[in-house]
Order: C-alpha cells, then sequence, then structure tokens
C-alpha cells in the first residue's frame, strides 16, 4: 500500500518537473502553471474552515497568501502555511486549519516536499499545522537551497530523519513539538550555516551519551532545549566539544532534568545574552563565576531549588534586562544596590523567603528603574512600609506595568505617588497589612487593568477617581473597611468582575449598576448594604456570579 502510494507521487512529482519544463523553455507571466496546479492540489487536501487560503485562485499563485516567488525566474521559494493563532498578537478565538484529509495525510507531506524539488525553495513553513501523524520522508533531505525550515507543533511521527543533515545552507531549524524523539544527533553538526536550532520538547536522551560527543555547527547562535529530559550527565556530552562555545549568545535549557549546582558549562559561554534554566531542580547557591557573564541580558533561573541570600554576583552584570528568582529559597534582604542595575526591564522575586528590602523602602528600588516594567515580589515575608523613605524624582517617567507584592507583610499607607506610574496596568498589594484610604491619584492610571487590594485594612471611601480607570478588567478590593458604596464606580462599563464583600459598605445598591453590563462576576456580600435590590439588574445579562448575602437587602434578584 505504501509503496503504490510511493509510485504515485514519484510520477507526480515527474509530471510537475516536465510541466515546470515546458513553462521554463516559454514566456513567464506569473508564477509557472505546474506549481499553481501543484498548490491548489495541496489546497484541496485541507478541510480551511477559517477561509485562509481564500486568496488561492486565479491565474498567478505569486499573489497568493503565504506564497512567495522569486522576482527574476517566478519560481515558489517560499511556502509559509504556519497557523497564525501561534502568534502572539494572535485572536484567541480563531481556530486552526483542520488538516481533514481525503487522502493520507502521507501524500500532504510528499505534495509539500513536490512542490519545494521543483520551485528550489528557500523557506518551508508548516508550523502548528496539526495532525499530521506521519513520518516527514527522508528526501527532504535533498532541498539543499532551503534556508528556513520550521515544521513546529505539526505532529509528525517517529525519530527526526538524519537526512535533515544535507540541508547544508539552513540557517533556522525549528522542529520543536514536532517529534517524538531522536536516537542521533550527529546531523546536526553537518548543518554548516546553521545559526538557529531549536528542537523543544523533543526527547534527545537517547542520543545523548557518555561516548557520544557531538559537535554543534560553528556559526550557532541560539539553541532550545526546553523539555528534552536531559540531565547534567548529557548536558556535559552536549556542550564538551563545542568549539564556538564562546560565542553562543542563546540557550534554553528550561523544563529538563538538570540537578545539583549550577551547571559549569556555562562558565567559558562569555558572549551569552540570553539564558533559561527555569523548571529544572537546580539546587544550592549561585557561584560567583556567574559574574563573568556580563553580556547576559536574559536570566530565568525561576523554578528550581536554589536556596542562600541574593547572590552578590548579580553586582557586576549591569546589561541584563530579564531577571526571573521566582519559586526558589532566597532568604535575607534584597540589597539596595540593585537599583545600579538600570536596564532591568522584569524583577521576578515571588514566592522565596526574602524578608525585607535593604533600607526598608520597599519601592525604593522601583523607583530608580526607570525601565522597569514588571515587579514581582510576591508570596515573601517583607515586611516594612510600602512608601518609606522614598523619592520618585529620578525618573523623569516609568513603564512600570505590573507590580506585584500579594501575600508579604507589608505595612503603611498607600502613598500618592502610585498615581506617578502612569504605565500601570496591574497593581495587586493583596494579603498584607496595608491601611489608610486607597489615594486619589490612582484615578491617574488610565491603562490600569487589574486593581487588588484585598486582604489588608483599607478604609474610607472608594476614590471618585477610579471612574477614571476606564481600562479597568477586575477590582477586587474584598476584606477591607471601606465605606460607604460610591454610585461612581458603576461608570467603569467595561468592568468584569467586581469584588466589594467583607467590608464597612453601607448605603444602597446605585441603580446605575444595571449600566454595567460587561459584569461576569459581582460579590458585595457581607456588608451594611440595605433598601431594595434594583430592578435594573436585570439588564447585567453577561453575570454568571453574584452574591449579596449577609447584608440588609430586599427584594429579590432580577433574572438576568
Amino acid at each position: 500500500m505504501f509503496r503504490a502510494g510511493f509510485v504515485t507521487w514519484l510520477l507526480f512529482l515527474l509530471l510537475l518537473k516536465l510541466g515546470a519544463l515546458n513553462v521554463h523553455l516559454g514566456f513567464v507571466i506569473g508564477c509557472h502553471e505546474a506549481e499553481r496546479e501543484a498548490l491548489l492540489k495541496f489546497k484541496q487536501s485541507l478541510n480551511d474552515t477559517q477561509n485562509r487560503l481564500s486568496s488561492w485562485e486565479g491565474k498567478d499563485c505569486c499573489l497568493w497568501e503565504g506564497v512567495g516567488c522569486d522576482n527574476v525566474t517566478s519560481y515558489v521559494n517560499r511556502l509559509d502555511l504556519h497557523d497564525p493563532c501561534y502568534d502572539p498578537d494572535c485572536s484567541r478565538s480563531m481556530s486552526m486549519i483542520s488538516a481533514k484529509l481525503d487522502r493520507s495525510l502521507v501524500e500532504k507531506v510528499r505534495i509539500i516536499v513536490s512542490i519545494l524539488s521543483l520551485s528550489k525553495s528557500t523557506l518551508l513553513d508548516t508550523s502548528n499545522l496539526s495532525k499530521m501523524n506521519s513520518q516527514i520522508p527522508g528526501f527532504v533531505g535533498s532541498f539543499k537551497r532551503l534556508r528556513y525550515l520550521n515544521l513546529s507543533s505539526s505532529n509528525f511521527d517517529g525519530v527526526v530523519p538524519s537526512q535533515l543533515g544535507n540541508l547544508t545552507r539552513l540557517h533556522t531549524l525549528d522542529l520543536s513539538m514536532s517529534f517524538s524523539l531522536s536516537s542521533d544527533l550527529n546531523w546536526v553538526s553537518r548543518l554548516v550555516s546553521l545559526r538557529y536550532l531549536n528542537m523543544n520538547f523533543v526527547y534527545i536522551n537517547l542520543a545523548m551519551n557518555s561516548t557520544n560527543m557531538l559537535n554543534m555547527p560553528p556559526l550557532l547562535g541560539s539553541l532550545q532545549l526546553s523539555g528534552c529530559e536531559l540531565n547534567v550527565s548529557t548536558l556535559t556530552s552536549l556542550f564538551s566539544n563545542f568549539t564556538w562555545i564562546s560565542t553562543i549568545q542563546q540557550v534554553d535549557l528550561s523544563s529538563n532534568y538538570l540537578r545539583g549546582s549550577l551547571p559549569i558549562v556555562f562558565v567559558n559561554m562569555t558572549s551569552l545574552r540570553h539564558l533559561d534554566l527555569s523548571g529544572n531542580q537546580i539546587s544550592g547557591s549561585i557561584p560567583y563565576w556567574l559574574k563573568n557573564m556580563r553580556k547576559l541580558q536574559h536570566l530565568d533561573l525561576s523554578s528550581n531549588w536554589l536556596k542562600g541570600p541574593f547572590p552578590r554576583a548579580f553586582a557586576n552584570m549591569t546589561s541584563l534586562t530579564y531577571l526571573d528568582l521566582s519559586q526558589n529559597s532566597f532568604s535575607g534582604s534584597i540589597p539596595f544596590w540593585i537599583q545600579n542595575m538600570e536596564k532591568l526591564q522584569h524583577l521576578g522575586f515571588g514566592e522565596n523567603n526574602f524578608s525585607q528590602v535593604e533600607g526598608g523602602a520597599i519601592m525604593g528600588v522601583v523607583g530608580k528603574l526607570c525601565k522597569l516594567k514588571s515587579f514581582d515580589l510576591s508570596s515573601n515575608y517583607i515586611g516594612g512600609e510600602i512608601g518609606a523613605h522614598h523619592n520618585l524624582s529620578k525618573c523623569a517617567t516609568y513603564d512600570l506595568e505590573n507590580l506585584e507584592l500579594i501575600d508579604n507583610m507589608i505595612g503603611g499607607i498607600l502613598p500618592t505617588w502610585l498615581g506617578d506610574f502612569k504605565s500601570l496596568k496591574i497593581l495587586n498589594i493583596a494579603n498584607n497589612a496595608i491601611e489608610g484610604p486607597i489615594p486619589v491619584s490612582i484615578g491617574s492610571l488610565s491603562y490600569l487593568e487589574e486593581l487588588d487590594i484585598s486582604g489588608n485594612s483599607v478604609n474610607g471611601t472608594i476614590p471618585q477617581g477610579l471612574r477614571q480607570c476606564k481600562a479597568l478588567v477586575t477590582i477586587d478590593l474584598w476584606s477591607n473597611k471601606l465605606q460607604p458604596l460610591e454610585y461612581e464606580i458603576t461608570n467603569l462599563n467595561g468592568l468584569i468582575g467586581l469584588n466589594l464583600s467583607h467590608n464597612h459598605l453601607t448605603g444602597i445598591i446605585p441603580k446605575k449598576i444595571g449600566k454595567m453590563t460587561s459584569l461576569e462576576s459581582l460579590d458585595l456580600s457581607n456588608n451594611n448594604l440595605s433598601g431594595t435590590i434594583p430592578s435594573s439588574m436585570s439588564n447585567l445579562t453577561s453575570l454568571s456570579s453574584i452574591n449579596l448575602s449577609n447584608n440588609k437587602l430586599f427584594g429579590t434578584i432580577p433574572d438576568c
């Protein structure tokens, strides 16, 4: 059965080549007819429910979406079929093309390959084209003009074919989440032009052992091996013969089985700019040799077993823009000298055992780091006052978008200068010991989407200025001492979640609450609200959860 299908494919390929030859001898306008027919045959094999290939009609296939042609010869030299729903800006509501075929799935791969064989393509992208469920043919290694090959998330069966090593012009190779395993990696060393290799979630342990040293391509700048079940022994084999180890710039070894101290194999990677070791079982303290990695910009050590005081090695790493130490067991003080790392954009210290910020100023670090976008200090044992001894005069503007201080022992009052963080989108100070009123200046945060000050002792009224925060999606002020309920909050028409339970709210539920038509969750329970439940609540048709219990209300909740 397979042999008959293979013969059919060869005949199909021969016909295409003959068609291409005939076209080449004549005057070419637009794409070659043989390539156009091959593309249309491939289109017919798909159930394109989203009409992503709706442009695939007409004479000139070079104008079709996802198809690129050489400007001189008009041969197809690029075929980009990746699913846009996996791009960062893609709408979640889009669904990928269903690969429901009226012929074997192997034939679909052969059609793609036949297009490449006659068109001398330099790019092939089938990423996230789901349900392939077949082996990629080994003869894909004969397409030696390829510079970009992306087969990620295409669910190919079997092992990675060693014939890929014949693609000596390849610059980018992405096999992530496509193949179940690889029993041989020696072919990688033959990809002499390779700059980027992504084999995330391809199990390569079978290919790595103490007697199988691996030579990587000399120009490789980025190596992605997340979720490959690597351990320290296989890692040593992997890096032992890297003659280019001093020039590699990006390494991702997250979600593997690395145990023990931070592997010393990184000590000579002096050009490294991006290192991700998150989701392993690395233990002990941060070694001081890390200070030599002065070019490092991105360091993720989250979700490991690291411990000890805040590493002094970081003092010399002033190029860092991203530092994540969350979900470890670091303890002691966060040193105030961290403010000298002026390029930082992300600081992740959540879920550790830090007890204080040196000098007692919780926000002192943030106030000096003008480019910082995300600061996570949640779930530690941080005390002190949130605004003590703090001055924001250094930065003309602040880029901070995400501030997470949840689950600490932070006290004091919320400072008015919180309103100076104009870019803030998430403010989470839940489960601390904050007192006093919510500052009026919070109304200046026009980009604020999530506000969570629950589990504190905040008192006074909900500031009227909050109605200016039109971007708000959720407000959680549960378990405070707020009073009374102000009607201005009903102007937040885009609000999805509102929790004001367990406060001291008095008065009536405003009739204008019916204007909050986006609400999906509303909790006003355990307050001192009185009066009739307003009939306007029947307009809240998106509401899926409502709790008005333990108040002094009467009447029934209207049907929504």
